[in-house]
């Protein structure tokens, strides 16, 4: 993942060039190859979805709602809301989360205030062809802001610069 906070807006291609090399990208996912069958690439994914990616953990700890820990176990994908369409594929997860010392907050709006379940939304989104509108849509995510602790607010991941772009919990649905 480049870092989008230095960006050289030039038209002189050496500039941008010096600037995008001056900073470290980040490697956020290894994904293990299931299957090859000729150009096409099986992957097993699970763990990418099926993780604390908006750390629900930190964030709960932060409010000083309590200390809780992802239980894979009481984790799984949620079907209904998992979808694949031509220019978008979309994927959803109930993720469990178990802990000690609930806080007021989630005393009130869980059941069992040990146990917090939540879901947590992944799209993948074909990029279309030319780079400006990457940045928009990046700008654009990067304006949301986490207000409470559940559900997560969006953000972006970018798996592939070329082609997809993931926002989590971007939406549900056809893309054009």
């Amino acid at each position: 993942q480049p870092n989008y906070a230095y960006r050289a807006i030039s038209d002189n291609r050496a500039e941008r060039k010096a600037v995008a090399e001056a900073f470290a990208q980040s490697t956020l996912w290894g994904f293990e190859v299931a299957a090859e069958e000729g150009d096409r690439v099986l992957v097993d994914a699970s763990e990418f979805y099926l993780r604390d990616a908006h750390d629900v953990v930190g964030r709960i700890k932060s409010m000083k709602q309590g200390e809780y820990k992802l239980e894979p176990s009481r984790s799984a994908f949620y079907l209904d809301r998992t979808k694949n369409f031509p220019k978008n594929t979309e994927i959803e997860v109930t993720l469990t989360f178990t802990g000690t010392s609930p806080g007021n907050f989630v005393r009130q709006v869980v059941p069992s205030p040990k146990i917090i379940t939540v879901r947590q939304h992944h799209s993948f989104i074909e990029l279309p062809d030319g780079g400006s509108r990457l940045e928009t849509l990046l700008l654009h995510e990067r304006r949301h802001e986490m207000r409470i602790a559940l559900p997560a607010a969006p953000s972006e991941v970018t798996l592939d610069p070329q082609t997809w772009l993931l926002f989590s919990d971007a939406g549900f649905g056809p893309r054009d």
